[in-house]
């Protein structure tokens, strides 16, 4: 998502077969683990016990909210979420929050049995390669890594939401990321890395084109494509030919962000949001996608009609919106499969 929250300013190789235990202490209490890396199998995601895993989850504002999120992380699991998109920075300003928080947050999800993304939300819309290279770099720093590593069992690295705008082309999108890759992999990851596709998320042709060559960069071959559907989805005719354009690549593909069809009354003022999200979450249950909706709430008030719940704590309270992610029939309620590795 390109706009960000209200609070911004106020406040081994993968096919891994020693499987040891480890206690992770959270916010949540103490959670007993197997080490159990995931990897990308063609289409699909799988743990080191080759079973299949289909994110279901939603997106949550870890960095905004340090003091809220937490409680909305239960309530998303406790309908069936199985991942948990959080969103984090390398900005530092008087408010940014302490690596402790991402910590507890990752702790959490693991309390949980949420399958954490961790995304950097500094470079949305960046247009230099530059940017991305301070994304890598920061995921490798010792102090971030220290944290990281106790999680890379579970963790997927999301390298930056939504970075190259419009005006960044396929091309240049594939050579930015390559780099950032290699910076990644040098430093000893052997998790799934996350892409977002450019246009703020939304041009997947750049992974039908190139996703292919960044996959085949990756030593490990361990790449995980996602795209967001906003505006640029709001055609529900296109969608099967673009999923389909995507999975015949055999590549793996997720849909890290979507919206759903705003009313014209509750529209955002910088973009029209006419997707059609329960054909979007049948397509992916036909199709074995992962899917995170935007987002769990906070939103600020030009897209506030992307919060899911008006509260923070409990499921009592979602929205139209989120009503229709939690309990449509492909909806997290429904079709929402925690991931082996926390049975």
């Amino acid at each position: 998502m390109k706009k960000v929250y209200i609070g911004l300013l106020i406040g081994t190789a993968f096919f891994l077969s020693c499987k040891k235990s480890d206690t992770i202490n959270g916010g949540g209490g103490s959670s007993t683990v197997s080490y159990k890396n995931f990897y990308v199998d063609g289409n699909n995601l799988r743990d080191s016990s080759k079973h299949s895993f289909v994110m279901r989850g939603n997106n949550f504002p870890v960095f905004w909210f340090p003091a809220q999120y937490k409680p909305s992380l239960a309530a998303a699991s406790s309908l069936n979420a199985n991942a948990a998109r959080l969103v984090w920075q390398l900005d530092v300003q008087p408010w940014t929050p302490s690596l402790s928080v991402l910590d507890e947050a990752l702790a959490e999800c693991v309390a949980r049995k949420l399958v954490p993304i961790v995304e950097l939300h500094d470079f949305t819309g960046g247009t230099s390669a530059a940017n991305l290279t301070a994304a890598a770099n920061y995921f490798v720093r010792a102090d971030v890594k220290l944290i990281l590593d106790k999680y890379a069992h579970l963790l997927i690295i999301n390298i930056a939401n939504e970075w190259g705008d419009g005006s960044v082309n396929e091309l240049a999108w594939k050579n930015a990321y390559i780099p950032a890759i290699d910076i990644i992999r040098n430093a000893g990851y052997k998790l799934p890395i996350m892409i977002d596709a450019p246009g703020y998320g939304q041009n997947e042709s750049a992974i039908v084109q190139y996703g292919v060559d960044l996959l085949n960069n990756d030593p490990l071959k361990n790449i995980i494509f996602s795209t967001h559907a906003y505006s640029n989805w709001n055609n529900n005719t296109t969608y099967s030919n673009r999923i389909s354009a995507i999975q015949n690549k055999g590549l793996c593909l997720v849909f890290g962000e979507f919206g759903w069809d705003v009313p014209a009354a509750q529209q955002p003022s910088g973009f029209l949001c006419k997707v059609d999200a329960p054909l979007l979450m049948q397509l992916c249950k036909t199709n074995g996608i992962g899917y995170l909706g935007w987002s769990w709430t906070g939103n600020d008030a030009n897209n506030a009609c992307f919060d899911m719940s008006n509260s923070w704590t409990d499921t009592t309270h979602l929205t139209f919106w989120g009503k229709q992610w939690a309990y449509d029939i492909n909806g997290v309620k429904n079709t929402g499969v925690k991931a082996f590795v926390y049975h």
